[in-house]
């Protein structure tokens, strides 16, 4: 499997191990190497280094210390002041405390001398030392019997010095080779303590923090994929969880967004489905009952049950009547797909509402008293208010109002009221009647396609459940707005907002 398959999760534990485990182990790398390089400059305790060798490893700190200080006076001081030297002779005499007898001589010239042995007697205690071997320079040898230090230094002049330290007792505490010794097996466990811990607590860390980096990437992902399976299933209801507010939280903020938008639409779909079904149905019954009544009184008619005048006068009314109201039922359907498409015709002009209201009233108010409804209007307004519309389509609008008021009117006379206002660049038209009303959250679904609201409203011969819906749709083709206002036996209010048309019309 190719890296790029691996999970998330792989792929973080990788990613946390490169950052911090690789720079880890170059610092332990680096940090072994000190000890290390410690470890050997330090060397054992009891080296065994042969006359010629010229390295060699010093455990006698302070003895080394000594001898380092007088080597380096004998290389920067001329023979004439050697012996005047105080740091000479100080190295010298600190040397004779540790139990070591020293000399710094050139040829029989002796600048230096501590001990009780001459030269000759100290280059003899040496060779002794060294088993017999002639001491010859440089050389540092150092057994259980004693030590041996020589070193040939050239001084300014380019002369050469001879330097001997050699001892057979040395005044160190008996102890000291296991003090180093402990001390080195104490740095050694303590580093390997110190390292394991450290790559312990590194591994446990990483472990800890890539799980909990692991859950802010992997938990927001299940999520998501957890509501698409849902959504393939077909449930859209279940709301995606938001963890956080970085680009996953986004991401699962979007995707429920998505599928809210998702739901609406299935939700409106279904709707629209059901209002198609309850259209149907209404325009079956709608079309059936005045076919039915047709075919009765033309029935009466053939078969002579019209035998006189008046009857058939009657029954020709009568049919003429209904094959009316068919044609305004295919009239509404019609409308309604032209607008659904926007393909409906306007023809614009400026209408002044004041006098297109007051011819109506004139007009539809002896109409609509026959059928129990009285028509008034009362003008809130100090001009003709003139708003640009078409008169057919508006006078769509005005009749399915005033049509909805009689169809849902309480028994005996009911009210009618328009409405003039005015406002600075706007006109409102309301209609206000006096029926039973809609409960107040089911206004906003009024102008809905094919929306009834209560079982009153379902029966399908009262209506297709279009009219409120083309009447939005025409209204706002005219740049205005048209709500609902009620409440349960409060009546209801339709009000309609019409921008003015330009100032100049109003004059």
């Amino acid at each position: 499997m190719r890296i790029h398959d691996w999970s998330i999760k792989k792929k973080l534990l990788l990613s946390h191990f490169l950052m911090i485990g690789i720079p880890v182990l170059i610092v332990m790398a680096v940090t072994l190497g000190i000890l290390f390089s410690f470890l050997l400059a330090t060397g054992p305790r009891r080296p065994a280094v042969l006359p010629g060798e010229d390295k060699a490893s010093v455990s006698g700190y302070m003895l080394q210390l000594t001898i380092d200080s007088l080597t380096e006076q004998v290389a920067c001081t001329d023979p004439e002041t050697l012996a005047l030297n105080d740091e000479v002779q100080d190295a010298c005499e600190n040397l004779r405390e540790m139990g070591a007898g020293a000399a710094v001589y050139q040829g029989d010239t002796v600048y230096c001398q501590v001990g009780s042995a001459s030269v000759e007697e100290l280059r003899m205690q040496a060779q002794m030392l060294l088993g017999g071997q002639a001491v010859t320079t440089p050389v540092f040898y150092w057994t259980n019997e004693g030590f041996v230090y020589a070193v040939s230094q050239e001084n300014p002049m380019g002369e050469t010095i001879q330097i001997l330290v050699t001892g057979s007792q040395v005044d160190f505490p008996a102890d000291s080779y296991q003090q180093v010794r402990w001390v080195k097996t104490a740095i050694k466990i303590i580093f390997a303590v110190t390292c394991g811990l450290a790559v312990i607590t590194i591994v446990i860390a990483g472990v800890l923090i890539s799980n909990r980096l692991s859950k802010t990437i992997l938990t927001p992902l299940n999520e998501l994929r957890r509501a698409s399976k849902r959504i393939q299933n077909g449930d859209l209801s279940g709301e995606v969880t938001v963890y956080a507010q970085d680009e996953l939280g986004l991401a699962c903020r979007e995707f429920d967004q998505m599928r809210r938008r998702l739901e609406e639409s299935v939700q409106a779909q279904q709707a629209y489905e059901q209002g198609r079904k309850e259209l149907l149905a209404g325009i079956s019954h709608d079309l059936s009952t005045p076919l039915t009544t047709i075919k009765g009184y033309v029935s009466g008619v053939l078969d002579g049950i019209a035998n006189t005048p008046e009857k058939q006068a009657h029954y020709l009314k009568t049919v003429y009547h209904t094959a009316c109201d068919m044609d305004r039922l295919v009239d509404s359907l019609l409308l309604f797909s032209k607008l659904d498409m926007g393909k409906a015709p306007f023809h614009w002009e400026t209408v002044s509402v004041v006098d297109y209201f007051t011819d109506y009233i004139e007009e539809a108010g002896p109409r609509l008293l026959e059928k129990d409804m009285k028509l008034s209007l009362e003008i809130q307004v100090s001009s003709p208010c003139r708003v640009r519309m078409d008169r057919l389509q508006f006078g769509r609008v005005v009749a399915n109002l005033t049509d909805n008021s009689v169809k849902y009117k309480r028994t005996g006379l009911g009210l009618l009221q328009i409405i003039l206002r005015e406002q600075t660049d706007t006109v409102h038209i309301i209609f206000k009647d006096n029926g039973p009303g809609v409960y107040t959250e089911e206004c906003e679904k009024l102008f809905d396609s094919f929306y009834r609201t209560d079982p009153a409203r379902t029966n399908a011969a009262k209506g297709s459940g279009l009219g409120l819906s083309i009447a939005k749709q025409i209204i706002e083709a005219m740049g205005g707005s048209i709500r609902a206002k009620s409440a349960l036996n409060q009546g209801m209010e339709i009000h309609i907002v019409l921008p003015k048309a330009d100032k100049g019309d109003n004059e």
